[in-house]
Formats: C-alpha cells, structure tokens, sequence
C-alpha cells in the first residue's frame, strides 16, 4: 500500500498550499488532542453543489475569517482522511509500545540555563511528557518515515538542540530526574501506510 511501491498514483494532490501546510497542525491536534481548534467547511458551487476545494469567493471568505478566528480551516473531506491517518498512527505508535496521554500532551515548562553571562530564561512547549517513564514524545509529519531519511530530517532541521533543551529543561525542573530523561522523536507518515519510526538520538548525535 506504500505510495513508493506504486501505490496511491491516481490520487489528487493537495489542491491548495495552504492546506498542505496546514496539515501537520491538523495531525497534531487529533492525535494529542491539545492544539488550535479545527473548523471543517463544506463549499458550495454557485448553482449548489458540493465544490471540494476553496475555489469560490464565498469559501475563501469563510477561509479568512475563521482564520481570523484564531481556527484551523479545513476542507472536510480532507478533515475526514486526516482523522483516518490520526487514527491508524496512533495505532501503529501502540503496536509499538508507544501509548500518547492527552492529558500531558503541550506541557509549558519555563526553566533557567547557565552561561557565563548568568542565567538565561528558556521557555518550551513538549508535545508530549509522559512523567511516570520519563519520556517526551515529539511527533514529526513527514512523507518519507524511513530510518535514513529520519536522520536527515535530524541534521537538517537541528532537532538535536530541541532534544538537548528539552531533556535539560526536564532535569533542571525536576532534579531527581538527571541523567534518566528520554526524548523520542516520532516520525510519522500522514499517508498510507501511515508508517511511524520512533528515534531516539545516539550518543554521537
């Protein structure tokens, strides 16, 4: 079923960058459940028939506004396949041992780093924390999961710093936790086989 094995040709693309962009917001509200509201809009042609993208005026006026909002405007039979993909991830996470609480899903932590200039005030946002194993969860969406294409990704993108500033922020707020601090990357594919690769970073990394 992997669209690299030949699979999902006669598909239609995204029809809109906007949407595209938006897709990884999208993902990370459904399967954390934590994240900026989701409005799903259903465009009409002028003569009345469903219009499956935001090609009238009156959609990309209702676009705008709920933007405006502060939402996340989707079309919604791309709502419908974007829940599909939540739901199978989330599924393949558990097959891996991987179960996501909602409920520490976002955790702010507000925390001080040394330098020789004295302390620096850092603020982060974890996508997720899971505290009983120590862990913190980073999904990343992404078209190509696989093992090497996740390193580079890594590079660059300089996720490394983000793992290096979360896990200190974590053992600087909660001290008995040092040295114990695990931070997962997901990789994960929003398109069948909706294929997830947790990485953890090395020591070399």
């Amino acid at each position: 079923a992997h669209p690299r094995l030949g699979a999902g040709r006669d598909e239609q693309p995204e029809d809109d960058e906007t949407d595209n962009m938006a897709r990884g917001t999208i993902l990370h509200r459904l399967l954390l459940g934590r994240g900026a509201d989701i409005e799903a809009v259903e465009p009409k042609t002028k003569d009345g028939r469903p219009s499956f993208s935001w090609s009238t005026a009156d959609a990309k006026a209702t676009r705008a506004r709920i933007i405006k909002e502060g939402r996340i405007p989707v079309l919604a039979h791309k709502l419908r396949k974007y829940e599909l993909a939540a739901n199978v991830i989330e599924a393949n996470l558990s097959a891996a041992g991987i179960e996501i609480d909602r409920q520490e899903s976002e955790t702010v932590a507000v925390w001080e780093e040394r330098s020789s200039h004295g302390p620096v005030l850092c603020r982060g946002m974890l996508d997720n924390w899971n505290e009983r194993t120590a862990t913190i969860y980073d999904p990343k969406f992404t078209d190509d999961a696989s093992p090497s294409a996740c390193v580079r990704r890594i590079c660059q993108m300089g996720y490394t710093m983000q793992a290096a500033a979360y896990t200190s922020a974590i053992e600087r707020l909660i001290p008995p936790l040092a040295g114990r601090v695990n931070f997962v990357f997901l990789f994960c594919e929003p398109t069948a086989p909706y294929a997830v690769t947790p990485v953890t970073l090395s020591g070399e990394f």
